[in-house]
């Protein structure tokens, strides 16, 4: 805005010149037609205008001397005054000379009382542009100054804005911490509760093939007694399978036709018996053999669940060793800002639950002998949300840096 002024200040100024040099001109002009005029009589007022000339000259030079020194105003007034005394006495002779003339003379006069209203609103002009310029140049400063002020608030703000995102970035960080370390417990948690559904699988598997080895273990017992039983009947019919022959021959010998015929009926039945019962011994070592390999089967499979059943129970053991530590870790940090809240009841609250999680973590490590892969679950920093929302960015920075957080990393 201040430019655009001062473009339009320069336009007026120039407009202004060129006012001035077209009323410039046009007072040559008129002078002109007044020396033509003052020719037509010169020959009457010559030596008036001589004498004239000589005063206007020596004005031309005292007012040059007044405008070059104008410390000496004063000194050069008098002067000045005599000698527009002595022009007026020319002047008034003059005018008795002209007075014939007065009619071109007039409107000369009037055409230079124009043209002297025409310098004076000009120099109005000219002064009312160069108060415009100091308006201008005030405004210009004004503007400078102000806009001074918005860089210092700018920058002011700036540093406020940054102190403000770096707290932001810590608070993210702070409780990014917080969300990992409950994402972490929630992973492990889960894990459990699917590790504590294997084993309670593999121990309804174990159940099952415990109950299907005493069935298997069952019918070898019945199928050995058979095969006992077997073998005694065959025992039997071997050694009664020569007394019937001898009988055979001493009926036979004793033309007992009829005992003999009964004796030979035995020894048939005998034969027919010894080779069924041959039949089924041999079928009943078949059947005890796969029973034999469906009980090495069944025990290898009891065993692979019961090996398995451990390595869970392992994996399950570190799962909840590690959430315990979760657990101890986050009540340790509540514990922490309750101590500051100087809230007694809290205070113990959460250190008897911190004291329960890392005693029940440490028998589970002791009872299965579990060496952590790494501390990440035991370090890991945990603050709590209360703490983070509440507390002072110098708080938290302090905070961050002793977890090795800052803004930048």
């Amino acid at each position: 805005m201040s430019s655009k002024e001062i473009e339009g200040w320069q336009t007026s100024m120039e407009l202004l010149q060129i006012k001035k040099l077209e009323t410039e001109v046009e007072t040559e002009l008129v002078l002109a037609a007044r020396s033509g005029l003052e020719g037509s009589v010169e020959h009457l007022i010559e030596d008036d205008k001589r004498e004239k000339d000589i005063l206007s000259k020596k004005g031309e030079t005292l007012a040059v001397e007044l405008a070059e020194l104008l410390e000496l105003v004063r000194l050069k007034e008098a002067e000045i005054a005599e000698n527009n005394a002595q022009m007026q006495e020319v002047q008034e002779r003059i005018g008795a000379v002209v007075s014939r003339f007065h009619g071109s003379q007039s409107d000369i006069d009037m055409k230079i009382n124009s043209l002297q209203e025409s310098q004076t609103k000009i120099d109005q002009d000219t002064e009312a542009l160069a108060l415009k310029k100091n308006e201008i140049d005030n405004c210009i400063s004004s503007a400078e100054q102000k806009d001074s002020d918005l860089r210092e608030i700018i920058n002011a703000c700036s540093s406020e804005a940054k102190a403000c995102q770096q707290s932001v970035e810590i608070r993210r960080k702070l409780a990014s911490s917080i969300l990992k370390s409950r994402q972490d417990r929630i992973g492990l948690l889960k894990m459990e509760e699917e590790i504590s559904q294997d084993i309670q699988m593999l121990r309804q598997q174990t159940t099952d093939a415990r109950t299907s080895l005493q069935e298997i273990s069952s019918k070898r017992a019945c199928i050995q007694q058979e095969m006992a039983t077997c073998k005694q009947k065959l025992s039997f019919i071997d050694k009664r399978g020569p007394e019937l022959e001898a009988e055979k021959k001493v009926a036979a010998a004793a033309r007992n036709f009829k005992e003999a015929g009964r004796i030979a009926a035995e020894a048939k039945t005998l034969n027919s018996e010894k080779e069924e019962l041959r039949a089924k011994l041999e079928k009943a070592g078949t059947d005890l053999e796969v029973i034999e390999k469906d009980i090495a089967a069944t025990t290898d499979k009891i065993q692979e669940c019961e090996g398995l059943i451990v390595l869970k129970e392992q994996e399950s053991a570190m799962a909840s060793y590690k959430r315990l530590r979760l657990d101890s870790s986050a009540a340790r940090a509540e514990l922490t800002a309750a101590t500051e809240t100087d809230d007694g009841e809290e205070v113990e609250i959460l250190r008897k639950e911190a004291e329960a999680a890392e005693s029940k973590a440490l028998e589970l490590k002791t009872l299965y002998n579990l060496q952590p892969d790494s501390d990440e679950y035991i370090f890991q920093p945990v603050v709590p949300i209360a703490f983070i929302t509440n507390s002072t960015w110098q708080h938290l920075a302090e905070m961050a840096s002793s977890f090795g957080l800052s803004p930048e990393t």
